[in-house]
């Protein structure tokens, strides 16, 4: 039942909706009578980080998407705030996000935020970064992720600092 639940991710129909599954490909797949039994299997891939979920955003509907072995285990020992703060960061793509904003979007106190970004710095999955128009403000981001023209200046500044000779 595992193999063929992990089959339907390679499947056209999962690549149309990004990538994942739908809770409604899973009922026609499986059928009422095989769905309970599917419940198991989904409950162990995502105790084991290989499966996340989320909303559709025109559809609103559930959609199960797979984690490869390599990106779980990644996430291995982390816990469902650092995870949610992952995310977060990882939507902001190479614009990054403010401390406040990621603060506000997931509601984890200033300390506790603090614990989870050195923790994700360490694991080498987010780095901090500056912007030239905001010095004072920390920016994360994904780690293998390059800053925006627009957060770096661009050719036009060294360091954060204009470049008059250039």
């Amino acid at each position: 039942l595992e193999a063929e639940f992990i089959a339907m991710f390679s499947t056209p129909q999962a690549a149309a909706a990004g990538g994942g599954v739908t809770n409604t490909a899973l009922k026609t797949k499986f059928g009422d009578d095989r769905l309970p039994q599917l419940a198991t299997v989904i409950n162990a891939l995502t105790t084991k980080g290989r499966l996340t979920m989320s909303r559709h955003a025109a559809t609103n509907e559930l959609v199960y998407s797979l984690i490869s072995e390599d990106q779980a285990s990644k996430f291995e020992g982390l816990d469902t705030s650092a995870r949610l703060v992952y995310q977060i960061i990882e939507k902001s793509g190479n614009m990054g996000i403010w401390t406040k904003d990621i603060r506000t979007q997931s509601n984890i106190q200033q300390l506790a935020l603090n614990k989870i970004f050195k923790s994700l710095e360490s694991r080498r999955l987010i780095k901090p970064t500056k912007s030239v128009t905001a010095k004072a403000k920390k920016l994360y981001m994904l780690y293998d992720l390059q800053p925006a023209k627009e957060l770096t200046g661009g050719p036009w500044y060294t360091e954060l600092e204009f470049d008059h000779e250039f």
